[in-house]
């Protein structure tokens, strides 16, 4: 059921990467460091994504999956901002998969955590 629910939100979000300025790819091993402006405990990177697609300032986030091992935040998400809407610092990091909100995405109505996603 989750996998089923999973497929459905990423096919409904591959629609909306067709809008400029949307990047819906999550990008494994690389950390946005820095900017953080809230931190929640999350399943998955994509869970992640859809949070920071939901808050009002996040633009993008960087989550620590479980085989994170600098220590023991596996499975925490920052969602991150910057006035210059971008990340200052991208580095490559084990164990971190960060990505961007969906906001910029066409129809970002279909990508709400409420019902369809979770």
């Amino acid at each position: 059921m989750k996998m089923t629910r999973a497929l459905l939100c990423l096919v409904l979000l591959w629609g909306a990467s067709l809008s400029e300025g949307c990047d819906l790819e999550l990008q494994k091993d690389v950390d946005f460091p820095g900017n953080d402006i809230l931190q929640i405990l999350s399943p998955d990177a994509l869970h992640c994504q859809l949070a920071c697609t939901q808050h009002h300032s996040c633009l993008f986030f960087s989550f620590l999956r479980s085989d994170w091992t600098e220590n023991n935040d596996q499975f925490y998400c920052y969602l991150k901002h910057t006035d210059s809407k971008k990340p200052p610092k991208i580095n490559n990091r084990k164990g971190i998969t960060s990505g961007y909100s969906l906001k910029t995405c066409k129809d970002t109505q279909e990508t709400n955590l409420s019902v369809s996603c979770l």
